[in-house]
Parts: structure tokens; C-alpha cells; sequence
């Protein structure tokens, strides 16, 4: 007796795109042939139909988002968070806080913000919290 090898996930995306877009089925009923959750196929659907962006560095984008927000306010510290909200409401795309922190986290290797740590205690918390508060990178001026 001889073990299937497991079809990996480009074959699985290529079967639903002959089954949805050549033989007309439905995600649905694709999913339910391919073994896979309906919600899986509607993601290999929308890979398909180039609906997904899958890069993994969101830098270019969020970088100059975050300096002119933080040009505004130079002294000012803030979470990752925060920045995230600030950049939700001026960006096309969402912004999770842990993206942000690792833009931050670049950005900090290149000199242009600071981070420093501290607690946060309000109404929201019983206890402090560990903060990392970021802030615009002192300039040298000659």
C-alpha cells in the first residue's frame, strides 16, 4: 500500500482555477471537490482574480505616512497603536498596530524615530502596562 502524496497548495489553486473559472462550478462546490474550507477557496478565488496583494513589507507606504504625522507633533511620544489609528484614517489600506511597529522598528535602525519604554496605567487597565513610546528622531544641526 502506497501513501498519497499531499498535493501542496499551488496545485490546489490551480484544481479550483479549472474547476470555477473553465468548468464554471461554484467556490462552494469546488471547495467541497478539493477538500478544502469554502472560505480557503474564496481566498484562492480572489489570489486568482489578483485580488489579494501578498507583500510583506509595507515600509514604502507606511514610512511617510508615520514622519509626516510625527513632523506635526516632534516632541510628542506615541504607542504603535495610536499610530496605527492616525494612519487608518488617512490611508487607503488598513494598518494593524503590529505593522506599524515593525515600520517603526526599521525606522528606528535608520535614525529617524526614537523609542523609549514606559507604563500606562487609565481606566482601561487594572494594572500598568509596558509601552513603547516612539518619537521623531532628534536632528543634528551643524
Amino acid at each position: 500500500m502506497t501513501k498519497a502524496t499531499p498535493e501542496t497548495r499551488a496545485e490546489r489553486v490551480e484544481r479550483l482555477r479549472v474547476l470555477c473559472f473553465e468548468q464554471t462550478r461554484s467556490v462552494k462546490a469546488a471547495a467541497r471537490l478539493l477538500n478544502v474550507d469554502e472560505r480557503t477557496a474564496q481566498r484562492y478565488a480572489r489570489e486568482i482574480q489578483g485580488g489579494i496583494d501578498r507583500r510583506t513589507s509595507r515600509y514604502s507606504e507606511l514610512c511617510p505616512l508615520i514622519l509626516a504625522h510625527l513632523q506635526k507633533y516632534p516632541r510628542s511620544l506615541f504607542t504603535s497603536g495610536e499610530l496605527a489609528r492616525v494612519i487608518n484614517r488617512v490611508a487607503v489600506r488598513w494598518c494593524h498596530s503590529s505593522t506599524a511597529a515593525t515600520t517603526l522598528g526599521r525606522m528606528e535602525r535608520e535614525g529617524l524615530v526614537t523609542s523609549s519604554s514606559g507604563v500606562r496605567s487609565n481606566l482601561y487597565y487594572d494594572t500598568p502596562q509596558k509601552v513603547t513610546y516612539w518619537r521623531l528622531a532628534e536632528q543634528e544641526t551643524p
